[in-house]
């Protein structure tokens, strides 16, 4: 029984590593990901899961059975989560809401047009942005351009070499400052000029209210950092307008992360209860006879 169990296991993991690979190979015009849901790929995923199953009810010594159960249950319970999630996800996204103008939403528009009622309502009443210092462009007069000026080269604000490689001297990082603030641009000698490049945001975050059930919480929604509130993920995506007016965010309903999760660190205390916990102990037995 044991051998056929490995045999099967053998075929189902080469066959699913064959669709892994179908899958990340770019397709000219097409969706490599497409193969995921072929019924051939969630035929071996199924077997996979069950063969897993089966080998959890093997007979072994009771710790390395525990182990073994966490390790190979919890990817059982990781491909549920994830097929849960195929099944069942919703995905709302581009929702821009304007920032500090108290305007809330509780239900919105997916992707088909149909109308979703969040269960709560949502604003963001402030939004803040820090940005890497910036790069500035160097150009030098030239008649025969466009303009009447003709890009050089890039000045890295951050790096004082490059700002004593600008005509009329050397520069401080000061000298692209007024009160605190880069500025837009910098005439030099001889009508060389250094002109500031789009900023890059180094982090931006929102400040939100929600409210469900009616009860209201503030919170503070980052890239990376979501906002959970009724089964929905809020995510931060984006920001725009001059003066940051509008955030964009994404409306994400997951009803089988808490599986994934789960099965992850499954298999995260049983690998590492077989590969350290159980040597470790051997040794200690053989240290002792």
């Amino acid at each position: 029984m044991r051998d056929r169990l490995l045999s099967a296991g053998a075929v189902a993991t080469v066959a699913l590593i064959l669709f892994l690979l179908a899958g990340a190979i770019p397709v000219p015009g097409g969706n490599a990901a497409i193969v995921f849901q072929t019924p051939a790929f969630l035929a071996a995923a199924a077997a996979g899961a069950a063969l897993l199953l089966a080998a959890c009810f093997l007979r072994r010594p009771p710790l390395r059975q525990i182990a073994f159960a966490l390790a190979h249950g919890g990817l059982v319970l990781l491909m549920a989560g994830a097929f849960i999630d195929w099944r069942g996800e919703e995905r709302i996204d581009g929702v821009r809401l304007p920032v500090g103008m108290g305007h809330a939403i509780g239900k919105l528009r997916d992707a088909a047009g149909r109308t979703v009622d969040l269960g709560f309502t949502l604003e963001v009443t402030d939004f803040s942005v820090s940005f890497y210092d910036p790069v500035y462009s160097l150009f030098r007069p030239d008649a025969s351009a466009p303009g009447g000026e003709r890009f050089v080269r890039k000045i890295d604000s951050r790096v004082p070499a490059t700002l004593r490689q600008v005509p009329g001297g050397a520069l401080d990082v000061a000298d692209l400052q007024d009160q605190g603030h880069w500025v837009p641009e910098r005439r030099l000698a001889d009508g060389w000029i250094l002109r500031k490049q789009a900023e890059i945001p180094r982090w931006f975050e929102a400040g939100v209210r929600t409210t469900c059930d009616g009860v209201g919480r503030s919170a503070g929604l980052a890239v990376n950092h979501p906002v959970w509130v009724n089964g929905w993920q809020v995510l931060l995506v984006s920001y725009g307008g001059e003066a940051m007016t509008y955030v964009e965010l994404a409306f994400k309903k997951s009803p089988g992360r808490r599986f994934v999760v789960a099965g992850i660190w499954c298999v995260i205390a049983g690998v590492f209860w077989l590969c350290l916990v159980l040597p470790l102990a051997r040794k200690d037995r053989h240290a002792v006879l």
